[in-house]
């Protein structure tokens, strides 16, 4: 299990002030270099955090927040074939792998695979694509985006805001396809409540070392 702690200058202090919450990071990188993306360190609290989930095609990993629960294989196919009949084949860009579940705050965590994504390589416009549709979804002043690096995993971060949940939106990157997507989707008036156990939960995204 990965222990974190510490407190940062975030760069996207926007998100913090849309949704009065203080995230406790940490921060190292060089102020010199425009390009460098920022190496933020989450407070990570063990019991806050459910067992080790590996994403095997995505050689990542990360613990889910305490309390979710991975949905049953019979549910799980329910679930995507609900989903993908509503969506064309042609315009499918992820894969569902797992969902969990909070049934008391019905909150939840949805980890997918992006195929053809990687650090280096976006041959389909993904990432450009993916912004977009959130834009044009929840509207151009709900979606805050950043870059940065946990475990010396890129993720690309969307925060989004409605009425009714937060969502943060998470792509996480790899030297190789594919990457992997993880979102977590809570309502607002439990927000403040699962703050440090999704915190928690993002600071131990990280790829999985040959050999373990």
């Amino acid at each position: 299990m990965i222990g974190r702690s510490g407190s940062v200058r975030v760069s996207y202090s926007a998100m913090l002030i849309l949704l009065a919450a203080v995230v406790s990071l940490s921060c190292s990188c060089s102020a010199d270099d425009p390009n460098m993306i920022e190496h933020l360190q989450f407070t990570v609290v063990d019991s806050l955090l459910e067992p080790v989930f590996p994403v095997p095609g995505a050689a990542m990993q990360f613990c889910p927040p305490a309390g979710f629960s991975p949905l049953p294989d019979t549910l799980l196919a329910q679930f995507r074939a609900q989903l993908y009949a509503q969506t064309p084949p042609d315009t499918r860009r992820t894969d569902i792998f797992q969902v969990f579940l909070h049934a008391t705050h019905r909150a939840a965590v949805l980890v997918s695979l992006a195929e053809d994504l990687s650090i280096s390589a976006d041959p389909s416009g993904f990432v450009a694509d993916y912004q977009q549709s959130l834009i044009e979804t929840y509207g151009p002043n709900q979606v805050v985006s950043g870059d940065y690096l946990v475990n010396d995993v890129q993720v690309k971060n969307y925060l989004v805001s409605d009425s009714a949940h937060v969502r943060f939106q998470l792509l996480c990157l790899a030297a190789s396809p594919p990457a992997m997507e993880v979102q977590y989707v809570v309502p607002k008036e439990s927000y403040r409540r699962l703050l440090r156990s999704l915190e928690s939960s993002i600071g131990t995204i990280e790829l999985v070392k040959q050999g373990r």
